[in-house]
């Protein structure tokens, strides 16, 4: 798991992000949380001032992040013998959803 937290610490720096972590020993396991506290909603009316639109959130950013920290954990879990990548049910069909950081950001530029 250190080594885990040291790829997480390494990550969080070079994205300039600030995740929140709780690690527990038993059974080991890291929750990680992000948000970004200037997240900008989408204009309620044409000219509306970007200062009234700011508010927490989760951004792209957020979700990239997320990605960064899966594959850096996808190496420890296949060397453990658990599954390459954690799955969630998001209800969404899989081959709808970016699988790697990498996948993301070629969504982001299309």
């Amino acid at each position: 798991m250190k080594a885990f937290l040291e790829d997480l610490k390494e990550v969080t720096d070079s994205e300039n992000h600030h995740a929140v972590q709780d690690v527990a020993s038993s059974p080991p396991s890291v929750t990680i949380r992000v948000h970004t506290h200037s997240g900008l909603r989408p204009a309620s009316i044409p000219d509306e001032p970007r200062k009234g639109r700011v508010q927490p959130g989760i951004t792209l950013r957020d979700i990239r992040f997320a990605y960064l920290i899966e594959d850096r954990f996808a190496k420890y879990a296949v060397a453990d013998g658990q599954s390459e990548r954690s799955r969630v049910s998001s209800g969404a069909l899989e081959e709808e959803q970016p699988n790697s950081a990498e996948a993301l950001e070629r969504r982001r530029h299309a």
